[in-house]
């Protein structure tokens, strides 16, 4: 695999790398404390953290922000994606991927169903092929690591590296497809961590 050449990893990324293997899923925990030795957090009798919680602590933002954007006031998906296509002062777009950018995908709501059918997800671009092709083996050469439900069924932990053919495939959903829910790439703007 060819990969872009990078002088120095993201701390971000760094951050995330110390946390593959390890870590308990759990849904609207996490990424409260920037400055805690880990991404989890209590929620309700439970510790641990879910994508926007574990990213939130690798770029170092508490992810309850008021007022963030549109009635939104925790940095999720949703949020995530409205704010880079809105007023990106938090996230600015990119064409294609980049070392450290993070990759989002939205919430799908179907309108026969009146309900979420499936959360957004998020995670980091570990690493980035040195072109973006418009083929299918392009999702194979880009690394994400991200925590996730799906992760600890399978490893008995969240957090994990992963090649993100699960990204690729977000355009359609039962027969539907809409351009809104396709996978994005953001940079984050308001880089508030310190390197170690």
């Amino acid at each position: 695999m060819t990969t872009r050449d990078e002088p120095t990893e993201p701390v971000s990324v760094t951050r995330a790398r110390a946390f593959v293997g390890r870590g308990r899923f759990l849904q609207g925990a996490g990424g409260r404390d920037p400055g805690a030795p880990g991404p989890e957090g209590a929620c309700g009798t439970g510790v641990g953290c879910d994508g926007p919680g574990f990213v939130a602590w690798c770029l170092g933002y508490d992810r309850y922000q008021p007022a963030f954007v549109g009635g939104w006031d925790w940095v999720e998906p949703n949020a995530m994606i409205l704010e880079a296509e809105s007023t990106a002062r938090w996230f600015q777009p990119l064409a294609i991927p980049e070392v450290g950018a993070l990759i989002v995908y939205p919430s799908i709501e179907l309108v026969r169903a009146g309900r979420l059918d499936r959360r957004g997800h998020v995670g980091l671009v570990a690493t980035a092929p040195t072109s973006w092709p418009r083929d299918d083996a392009r999702w194979t050469q880009l690394r994400v690591i991200h925590c996730a439900v799906s992760l600890q069924r399978r490893y008995g932990h969240a957090i994990g590296e992963t090649h993100a053919v699960a990204w690729s495939s977000r355009a359609t959903f039962q027969g539907q497809s809409h351009p809104r829910w396709r996978t994005r790439f953001l940079r984050y703007l308001r880089d508030r961590l310190r390197c170690p």
